[in-house]
């Protein structure tokens, strides 16, 4: 079984380097593609045609509510790449505005691994 392609966006290095290396431990799960602003988000969407992404919202250039507007935009596959929003923030009109934009899933940056992994499964199987 070839393992399920994914591109992390978040400002964060640290964070991303980390989030990484629990992905890349899954068997069925391969990190591609990091990107630490909304516009490389969308050109490593484009660029790599990968199974899912995993989008934060807080960032510089171009948030990550913007970039899953923009990667809704594009033409081609990418266009219906899964998106998963992965942020320190939370509330329902956030939510909200995260489904508008088009992402398929709504996570807080505070749940365990094991939630984190099960969502992005749900996401790719959706």
């Amino acid at each position: 079984m070839t393992p399920a392609c994914i591109v992390l966006v978040d400002d964060s290095e640290l964070f991303r380097r980390g989030l990484a290396v629990l992905i890349n431990a899954q068997p069925d799960l391969d990190v591609v593609g990091q990107a630490e602003d909304g516009l490389e988000a969308v050109r490593l969407a484009r660029d790599l045609q990968p199974d899912l992404v995993v989008m934060d919202i807080s960032m510089p250039i171009c948030d990550g509510l913007e970039a899953t507007r923009l990667i809704r935009g594009l033409n081609g596959p990418a266009a219906r790449t899964p998106i998963v929003v992965l942020t320190s923030h939370s509330g329902e009109e956030l939510e909200h505005a995260a489904a508008i934009a088009g992402a398929n899933a709504f996570l807080s940056k505070t749940v365990d691994a094991g939630t984190l992994l099960r969502g992005i499964r749900d996401a790719l199987v959706a």
